[in-house]
């Protein structure tokens, strides 16, 4: 007997039929989604790096309170003690920076990826920026006043948004574009009573500042690309740094000033130098932290926002920094603009999460629904073969 005559009708019913392709089709339709949304990634003005908001909090705190104390030293070494080689210093930080990460990673205390001389080599780039932004930002001093020098170091922030557009086509908000303006505006303000203008001076900041934002993009490129954790970027950065400093020592001449300097030995500037190399190590293994959890506009707005706790602790600790009512009203200005970039920040992470949320939801009860309408279909097909064999 042909078994095909004996299989039900309902088994072959469009009815049947059209009932799971549209179950088919709603699950081909979510996955589709799903992956178009993970492969688009993020709306352009999305903080995506704000998921973790503890952890993100954190690092830029532990950044802003590192830098600051790194600067607070830095002038004890350069003002007090009257240390002036400043490569010198850099490479001593660097090559104990690499030494103590090398060493924890040997203990079992941090975890390594493997490292090797051709990711060293790739990152070398990257080591270079971050010494031509030191060496600029040196180099300017010699033509700048101090007011000028620091006006002109917060305009970071507004490099670094085209810099993150060209790297991640990301668009800034408005408003992070409005904060930008105002912590920049604040900063001129502030120092609007000592400017000082110079060709040469003006040219080296503006290089260095751009060189620190693509520093900071970079960073994040880097870090989002998976190969390296913030300890092992800190790694290869203090090894690549550590030659091109090398180079600067010894084409500045800076091995004699080292060796001429008469308080070398003294307890002060030896303390001063220990802490000034731990707090350097610190700062940047806390500068990779905030720049995974963040992003690098989010740096430069901790940068920024550091940078007028150091002008505040300077009138307060320091007496030749004279206290006039444009520095105050600058201070104000960027403090206003630092804020409203959190805020903005905030509301943008807070409505895309709750974008999110829905989105999900809104997918779960999709599915649940058309997982019903599948046992329902189910249930039908089996009560009409059910009725149809009790018949036959």
């Amino acid at each position: 007997m042909n078994t095909a005559a004996r299989r039900p009708r309902f088994e072959g019913s469009p009815l049947l039929a059209s009932d799971v392709g549209f179950l088919h089709d709603i699950r081909k339709s979510a996955h589709v989604r799903q992956g178009a949304a993970a492969r688009r990634g993020p709306p352009p003005t999305h903080p995506e790096e704000f998921r973790h908001v503890g952890p993100a909090c954190g690092a830029c705190a532990a950044y802003m309170a590192t830098s600051v104390g790194l600067t607070t030293f830095n002038k004890a070494i350069f003002s007090t003690a009257h240390f002036h080689a400043a490569g010198a210093l850099c490479l001593a930080q660097q090559l104990l920076t690499a030494v103590v990460v090398r060493r924890f990673g040997w203990l079992g205390w941090i975890t390594l990826p493997p490292l090797t001389l051709h990711r060293q080599w790739q990152l070398m780039e990257m080591s270079l920026i971050s010494v031509l932004r030191i060496f600029c930002g040196l180099s300017s001093l010699k033509y700048l006043n101090v007011p000028m020098h620091s006006a002109l170091l917060r305009l970071s922030c507004l490099f670094t948004m085209p810099c993150e557009y060209w790297v991640f086509g990301r668009i800034p908000s408005w408003g992070v574009v409005f904060a930008a303006v105002i912590m920049t505006a604040g900063a001129l303000l502030a120092a609007w009573g000592d400017m000082f203008f110079s060709a040469i001076g003006v040219t080296l900041i503006l290089m260095g500042v751009i060189s620190g934002s693509w520093y900071s993009v970079i960073s994040k490129r880097e870090l989002s690309r998976g190969h390296d954790n913030e300890w092992s970027l800190l790694f290869y950065q203090s090894c690549g740094m550590s030659f091109y400093l090398g180079v600067w020592v010894l084409l500045a001449g800076e091995y004699e000033t080292v060796m001429s300097y008469k308080d070398l030995t003294s307890p002060f500037f030896l303390t001063c130098a220990a802490v000034n190399s731990v707090l350097a190590a610190t700062l940047n293994y806390f500068h990779f932290m905030a720049t995974n959890h963040t992003s690098a506009m989010t740096v430069g707005v901790c940068s920024n926002f550091k940078n007028t706790i150091c002008d505040v602790l300077g009138v307060m600790l320091f007496p030749d920094i004279a206290l006039t009512p444009s520095f105050t009203s600058g201070i104000v200005v960027s403090t206003c603009g630092a804020l409203l970039y959190s805020y903005t920040i905030y509301s943008l992470t807070t409505s895309s999460n709750s974008s999110s949320r829905r989105g999900r939801h809104q997918a779960s009860l999709l599915l649940d629904k058309a997982a019903a309408d599948e046992a329902e279909s189910s249930t039908s097909s089996s009560i009409a073969s059910s009725s149809t064999s009790s018949l036959r």
